[in-house]
């Protein structure tokens, strides 16, 4: 059996910083899932506009609208891998698929 993924597509970042940026593919009412793990200390992601900072360790979960919050994840010291799960508009737009839209139930 295959495991199927609403989101559509995935991103891989190991050991790197994230500048401070905006996620400009995507759509307001969708949110991203960052999934961290590894063997590091002093992981953080921070919502600048906000003024909220996450502690972002190993194993952190983070449900995230990337279009909306400018976020950045700063250096950590040892060996962090993030997988970022999330949707482009471009793929819905090309499949015909619509856009999901949140449950009124």
């Amino acid at each position: 059996k295959v495991w199927q993924s609403v989101f559509t597509a995935v991103g891989v970042i190991s050991n790197r910083i994230s500048v401070p940026h905006l996620d400009t593919s995507g759509c307001y009412p969708w949110f991203d899932i960052l999934f961290t793990s590894g063997d590091y200390e002093g992981g953080v992601l921070d919502l600048l506009d906000i003024g909220i900072q996450f502690a972002y360790v190993p194993g952190a979960l983070v449900p995230l609208c990337g279009k909306i919050f400018r976020h950045q994840v700063p250096k950590v010291e040892g060996n962090r891998v993030c997988s970022a799960f999330y949707m482009r508009r471009n793929v819905h737009q090309w499949a015909a698929t619509g856009e999901a839209q949140y449950s009124d139930s």
